[in-house]
């Protein structure tokens, strides 16, 4: 890592002043504005986030243009302003809410439209099932399929679920168990004692018992 500045993929986080620029095919995600936050944003994970949404930020701008995105729960902060720097044409976020005006600065310093919702409950969202990709963040905690249920409400029936801020060693039950509900992964990784799985529902389920 360089002093305030981690890459991931394609993708490249700034927030102190003096970080590397962008290279010629990186996408910045600045988080200048809200760098009082970034520590706990990373500590929760929020990495793994963007790790998982590198595959469309490699995309034609035209393409990821279409695309729509929701992300809750702890470190999803930074995967939204991930998303506002890929070009997503529309996020819906809900943040704890000491992240609420850092977040709405980041965003604001990127110039970025496609913030259309912030808040600081996830049923003050709307619910149209109209998202691409969906971000939970875990906090440290194996998650349960029933606290995903109001994001999956918010997903395309060919959208993508991703799960991240996971302990390592939860990892793997957290999939099986997942799986015996209809999630089929799509996609991994892990740092930092944390990991993240990323996958789609099979043939409409909705995670049910």
């Amino acid at each position: 890592m360089t002093s305030g500045s981690r890459r991931l993929g394609c993708l490249l986080l700034r927030w102190e002043p003096g970080a590397p620029a962008p290279g010629k095919r990186e996408l910045a995600v600045e988080l200048g504005a809200a760098e009082e936050r970034v520590p706990s944003w990373l500590e929760e994970g929020g990495e793994l986030a963007v790790q998982a949404l590198n595959p469309v930020a490699g995309l034609p701008l035209e393409e990821r243009r279409a695309y729509s995105l929701v992300a809750a729960g702890p470190g999803a902060a930074i995967g939204a302003l991930a998303g506002c720097a890929i070009g997503f044409a529309r996020i819906s976020a809900a943040l704890h809410p000491d992240d609420l005006e850092p977040f709405r600065r980041a965003a604001k310093d990127m110039d970025r439209s496609s913030v259309k919702a912030v808040a600081s409950r996830l049923e003050d969202l709307p619910v149209d099932r109209a998202c691409h990709i969906a971000l939970m963040g875990c906090g440290g905690r194996r998650p349960q399929a029933a606290d995903c249920l109001p994001l999956v409400r918010r997903l395309r029936p060919e959208g993508q679920l991703v799960l991240f801020g996971i302990p390592q060693e939860e990892l793997q039950d957290t999939f099986e168990d997942f799986s015996q509900r209809g999630f089929s992964l799509r996609g991994s990784g892990i740092r930092d004692g944390l990991g993240f799985l990323a996958g789609s529902l099979d043939h409409g389920r909705r995670l049910e018992p």
